[in-house]
């Protein structure tokens, strides 16, 4: 359970060098990605099902990140006309 209690702290990490060259929905992405690894090795049903809500949260705004960028450039493209 130590384990579980560290990664549950901190979330999964993505390494900063990667973080820098990825967009945020990317970033996002990628954390879902690690919590679905972490629910693989859950000790019990409970955590298990924690970890798979938390990469789901991940991917929800993973999406609201790709539609804020969607949305800043038609604006950016819109106030340039």
């Amino acid at each position: 359970m130590s384990g579980f209690k560290a990664n549950y702290q901190s979330g999964p990490q993505v390494h900063r060098a990667a973080a820098d060259e990825l967009s945020e929905a990317q970033v996002y992405r990628s954390k879902a990605l690690e919590y679905a690894q972490l629910a693989k090795q859950a000790s019990t049903p409970r955590v298990r099902e924690h970890l798979l809500r938390m990469g789901q949260s991940c991917l929800l705004i993973a999406k609201n990140a790709e539609w804020l960028e969607s949305t800043d450039a038609f604006l950016r493209e819109w106030r340039n006309h």
